[in-house]
């Protein structure tokens, strides 16, 4: 098949090992310390290997919910396998799945390869307090749970779960600020509408006579340029999501919890009041 002293190149550079994670979803629980991640490497092992493993934000945010890491992982010689513990911070705020993201990045990367199929890793962290704070939490377990509660109480702790969001505590803050300047707008308006009367009908004051002109003209901007500056302020209001803001965070928990139900327990769900409650 092949004339004598046909010679063929030999491979002189080993193929990279490849890096990938063992599994591409991490369940843990809030209960739990530390989210321990495994990275594997497959191919050639007789070389030293490097890559570089950081986390990312999801649905769990970093500094609240676990501790961000970037990390600098090395396999030596024969060594097929590194893990990354990574700390968990629990709270006691309510959520239903938290996610965040494990990355394998090619930063400083040294004789490997990334897998394009599982470089990412998600770990969900499954939440354990009660909606809307703990203090509402079930009597007994299981899917006979029950909650005895007053509906004002459980009002309350709705309004103490949704003060905790930044945004959402913000805006309350201003919206509030403005509706007290519309309170003394309207105190305002009618000290000089009362003004303004008398300066019409009493006409032998000599005090309001002094001057008819200007006295309107300051009545005509104490009454128009305060009205122009709350229109403002009205129309900022859709800007502070005050409404957005909660209404996305209940929606969203409430679609990561019916994802994560197994197919028999979404079979027993009403899907009419789904999407009703979605659409709050």
């Amino acid at each position: 098949m092949f004339a004598a002293g046909t010679t063929f190149p030999a491979q002189s550079v080993a193929r990279a090992p490849l890096a990938h994670f063992d599994g591409l979803i991490k369940h843990m629980g809030e209960e739990d310390k530390r989210a321990v991640i495994d990275v594997f490497r497959m191919g050639d092992l007789t070389r030293r290997s490097t890559l570089t493993i950081k986390t990312r934000d999801g649905t769990a945010l970093a500094n609240i919910h676990y501790h961000p890491t970037t990390a600098l992982l090395e396999f030596l010689p024969r060594e097929h396998m590194k893990s990354l513990s990574i700390p968990l911070l629990g709270d006691s705020n309510w959520g239903t799945v938290l996610q965040f993201s494990v990355l394998l990045c090619d930063e400083n990367c040294e004789n490997i390869q990334i897998s394009d199929h599982s470089s990412t890793c998600i770990v969900e962290i499954v939440d354990d307090d009660a909606f809307p704070t703990n203090k509402c939490r079930p009597n007994t377990q299981g899917e006979h749970a029950e909650i005895t509660m007053r509906k004002r109480t459980l009002f309350i702790e709705f309004w103490k779960m949704a003060l905790q969001d930044k945004v959402f505590r913000n805006g309350v803050k201003k919206w509030m600020i403005v509706d007290v300047v519309h309170n003394l707008y309207y105190g305002l308006t009618l000290v000089v509408k009362v003004h303004a009367i008398n300066l019409v009908v009493d006409t032998k004051n000599s005090m309001l006579n002094a001057a008819p002109k200007a006295q309107l003209v300051v009545i005509a901007i104490f009454l128009v340029l305060p009205n122009i500056l709350l229109h403002y302020f009205d129309y900022r209001k859709c800007f502070w999501k005050v409404g957005g803001s909660i209404t996305k965070r209940l929606s969203s928990n409430l679609i990561i919890k019916f994802m994560n139900l197994s197919s028999r327990a979404r079979i027993r769900i009403n899907n009419g009041k789904l999407l009703v409650a979605l659409k709050i």
